[in-house]
């Protein structure tokens, strides 16, 4: 299409070149978009051709499905940042969290550490509010800047955005049609460096420990918040289990449960339930995105049957599954 010159686009491109899974079908269009303006223009071509599009960063937390995508891919490399006061930074949507927890890092402010081994990008993470160790992007949210259905920029400050446990109003929704090009964080003057780079080396190495190396989307589901006391006793002694193992602060581990349900290794093609994390699915070779989704149908389907639980998933897929609105 002539309207993508200048631009750097292919044609009927494999998506598993583009996703941590690897897996996926041909792309009808694929657009890098290597800075805001040319975000901003790929976005306006596809609205004037009326192409369907989906924005990724880094490819992590989603899957694709065998079919691929019949419409126009933008993968996000918008990376611009600037500093609106001491720990104020404004970011453009496609760094990655690794790139900014160091442009903060050096700058001597704090509360990216937790977030920084996460492989996604600042408007990834801000949509499904990602975290770690406790801890969540939405905590450092002032401001996030959208661009609109008509080309124009909106600034939506952070009371109205409501964040909650992997999700936000964008995930949900609320925004429909508008994409993220910029946030605006508020950070905290760190009392330590040496300290941060400590807390992302622990973090580097209990990754490379306990998380897979094949490929992987990341954990597949949430985490189920349980406040019903009874319910999580009732759960602990069906697993032969202490509470405290499987809970805390109201969250259920959904790998350890699938540990204790004896499903690490399950195997479905070249799909397997990951031997190190419960919550991982890993691609042992050539898995497909039918037997992935497969898998993750037969372990939804296990939990709700022992525990009468129906995990939702933290992964997207492409198109969305029907399973996910049972």
């Amino acid at each position: 299409m002539n309207s993508f010159l200048g631009l750097e686009v292919y044609y009927n491109i494999p998506l598993s070149l583009f996703t941590t899974f690897r897996i996926g079908g041909k792309a009808k269009i694929l657009a890098i978009a290597h800075n805001k303006n040319e975000l901003i223009k790929i976005i306006s071509i596809a609205r004037e051709k009326k192409l369907p599009f989906l924005i990724i960063g880094q490819g992590s937390n989603l899957l694709f499905s065998d079919e691929g995508f019949d419409g126009l891919v933008i993968i996000n490399k918008s990376k611009e940042f600037k500093w609106k006061s001491k720990d104020l930074i404004e970011i453009e949507s496609g760094i990655t969290l690794e790139e900014l927890f160091y442009y903060t890092w050096r700058r001597g402010l704090s509360g990216i550490e937790y977030l920084a081994g996460i492989p996604g990008t600042v408007g990834g993470a801000v949509r499904g509010n990602a975290g770690a160790y406790g801890h969540s992007i939405g905590e450092l949210v002032r401001e996030v800047k959208l661009l609109g259905q008509k080309g124009n920029i909106n600034a939506i400050p952070a009371s109205e955005v409501k964040f909650s446990y992997r999700n936000s109003t964008f995930k949900q929704g609320n925004f429909i049609g508008e994409v993220i090009v910029s946030v605006t964080l508020q950070l905290k003057p760190a009392l330590d460096k040496i300290k941060l780079l400590k807390v992302r080396e622990m973090d580097l190495q209990r990754r490379a420990t306990s998380l897979p190396s094949l490929p992987s989307a990341g954990c597949i589901f949430k985490n189920p918040i349980i406040c019903d006391t009874c319910k999580r006793q009732e759960i602990a002694i069906f697993l032969n289990v202490k509470e405290e193992e499987l809970f805390k602060d109201n969250k259920m581990s959904v790998g350890k449960v699938i540990e204790l349900l004896e499903l690490k290794g399950k195997q479905i093609g070249d799909a397997m339930v990951s031997n190190l994390h419960g919550n991982f699915i890993v691609n042992c070779g050539k898995a497909s995105a039918s037997e992935i989704k497969e898998l993750i149908f037969f372990i939804r389907e296990e939990v709700k049957k022992q525990l009468d639980i129906l995990l939702e998933l933290e992964i997207e897929i492409f198109p969305p599954p029907k399973f996910n609105s049972l």
